[in-house]
């Protein structure tokens, strides 16, 4: 099973995925002039905490939205008779390996998720930013969100059919 570090994490690294797109609208609407660098510098520390407490809870968030809208998808997998989720499928196993797999694949699944919205997001707001703000850094950073978005959304695509798959064949042997 996921372990509570191992949630806090993941919603660490969601929040502060979400904080970078959230920080990038925030520059677009409210340019920062060259002249208030040393204002944001002196208050760098603050700025840290301010933006490491909240990304837990946007990160929460974050990975609630990307679930409801992603499970649609990742039922497709699931063997509707006598299905077997991955958690109750860890507790029934006696090799460590595999569960330890199977624990290491829903991280990564769910992390994927959230990297898949985040950028998506990020994605819709710098297009909206080179449109209505014509600044410099919104259209590469708009595609490069674009393709972490594409590339995390198979990447999570392909590990929760593998996760899937292999629930089926555990299921099957104990």
């Amino acid at each position: 099973m996921l372990s509570t570090t191992s949630l806090l994490v993941e919603h660490l690294i969601a929040g502060v995925m979400a904080c970078i797109w959230i920080v990038l609208m925030m520059l677009c609407v409210y340019p920062v002039s060259p002249s208030m660098l040393p204002v944001l510098i002196a208050y760098k520390y603050l700025i840290l905490i301010v933006l490491s407490v909240l990304s837990y809870p946007i990160g929460m968030i974050v990975d609630n939205i990307a679930d409801s809208i992603l499970m649609i998808r990742s039922k497709k997998y699931k063997n509707a008779e006598d299905y077997l989720s991955v958690t109750e499928l860890i507790y029934h196993l006696k090799d460590d390996n595999i569960k330890d797999w199977f624990t290491y694949n829903r991280f990564k699944i769910r992390i994927m998720r959230s990297c898949w919205l985040n950028a998506l997001i990020a994605c819709v707001i710098m297009t909206v930013c080179t449109v209505v703000c014509r600044t410099d850094y919104s259209l590469p950073v708009a595609i490069g969100s674009l393709l972490l978005s594409v590339t995390s959304y198979m990447t999570w695509h392909k590990e929760v059919k593998a996760t899937y798959k292999n629930v089926e064949k555990w299921r099957k042997m104990i």
